[in-house]
């Protein structure tokens, strides 16, 4: 017997109401989408609304789709052939570097996510470090594409480096910004530059951890970025003495709107928490 045809919006509620639960049970949400075509288009905006693809067990070319199920390097692919639809859904996207597919199909997949508001970029284990150089040339295009887009709200990058300065002239313009052990080439200047950034700042939300000659690069050449932040965390690690307090305390002149300020230093083999309101 024929289910009864469900107005739209009461599936569009049914749906939302299963994929706003917490935890976020996909396998709910996917069984939902195979009762009736009416359910699978607004299934699949939620169920792709967050990827992920790691590296599992080290081996190139196994990934996690959505941090709910685990697929394979080709049946990634298969599905962006199949259903490239989909990918105009995802919002977040966390990337680890190497990926399995590389050249022009890396660039499209990327490219594909017309509408991502979050990406991070990070290695697969705390030993790797990606050189921003030998990222696959059509992959790094594309990414850099998705950096300058309109749409990114959130960018991290974590163990990234030789992150080129073209980029991090771009970084006030994200509303949140995360930087874990990255770090940039040989900066050629130390005249404050804030011509390259052409727009006022949007950024509200900076969250450093140990990458601190990025945070003086930003102090000294694109003061600007600042002008906007409500909270900062800055992860110092090894505590460098007087010239890091003296980059803690330009970053507390810099903010001047801020709300709720957060370091943590490593001196003399302890931690301490430094905290500002």
């Amino acid at each position: 017997m024929a289910l009864p045809q469900l107005p739209q919006d009461i599936i569009d509620v049914i749906i939302q109401t299963i994929a706003e639960t917490s935890p976020f049970d996909a396998k709910q949400l996917g069984d939902l989408s195979l009762v009736s075509r009416a359910f699978v288009e607004q299934s699949q905006r939620y169920l792709f609304r967050t990827i992920s693809l790691r590296r599992l067990d080290y081996k190139p070319s196994s990934f996690r789709l959505s941090d709910n199920a685990d697929i394979k390097g080709s049946a990634f692919q298969d599905l962006f052939r199949t259903s490239p639809h989909v990918f105009r859904y995802i919002r977040t996207w966390l990337l680890q570097i190497p990926w399995a597919i590389t050249g022009p199909e890396a660039a499209a997949i990327i490219n594909a996510c017309t509408r991502l508001q979050v990406l991070e970029l990070a290695s697969p284990s705390i030993g790797e470090v990606i050189d921003w150089h030998t990222i696959d040339p059509a992959l790094r295009s594309a990414l850099i594409s998705q950096i300058h887009s309109t749409l990114l709200d959130k960018l991290t990058l974590s163990r990234v480096k030789h992150i080129p300065q073209f980029l991090l002239a771009t970084f006030g313009l994200f509303t949140r910004l995360q930087l874990e052990y990255s770090f940039s080439s040989h900066f050629h200047s130390s005249q404050p530059n804030d011509a390259a950034t052409t727009v006022p700042s949007k950024l509200t939300t900076l969250s450093i951890k140990e990458s601190t000659p990025l945070l003086r690069f930003f102090l000294v050449h694109h003061p600007s970025m600042f002008s906007q932040i409500l909270e900062v965390d800055v992860d110092f690690g090894r505590f460098n003495g007087v010239e890091d307090s003296s980059l803690m305390g330009d970053l507390l002149h810099k903010v001047c709107k801020i709300k709720e300020f957060h370091a943590i230093l490593l001196t003399n083999g302890k931690f301490y928490s430094v905290y500002h309101h």
